[in-house]
């Protein structure tokens, strides 16, 4: 660039160039923020997603007793309830369940807590 009376004067590439590398700068900038923000929000948020999925877990095996005991009281009853009803009640839950476990990121593929299933097979709920 050139200094005149007026200021300075140089050629559009080294403008561009240099608005450019602010651009870049600028945006670097930001993503490391964002991506800060990101990790803290979820390290804030991670007691209380661990504090649902332990929930979910106690509800899940909850219903999962109330179902057995349904089965054994069909099952000992001589009259069965209607087949459609009870497909669409079992449905409903693993529907409700697969949405919960989406929502808190609890993916099959990922090992469950064993911390959380003795609490839950010692506490009984």
């Amino acid at each position: 660039m050139e200094e005149t009376g007026f200021g300075y004067r140089g050629s559009t590439e080294e403008i561009d160039g240099a608005i450019n590398k602010i651009v870049e700068e600028t945006a670097q900038k930001m993503e490391a923020a964002v991506s800060e923000m990101a990790e803290n929000t979820l390290a804030e948020l991670k007691p209380w997603i661990e504090q649902q999925k332990a929930h979910h877990l106690r509800k899940i095996v909850q219903t999962g007793r109330r179902g057995v005991e349904r089965i054994e009281k069909l099952w000992d009853s001589n009259e069965p309830d209607d087949p459609k009803f009870e497909s669409f009640a079992a449905a409903a839950l693993d529907r409700h369940d697969n949405i919960v476990r989406r929502n808190l990121g609890m993916n099959d593929a990922d090992a469950p807590d064993p911390n959380v299933a003795v609490n839950i097979a010692i506490l009984g709920t």
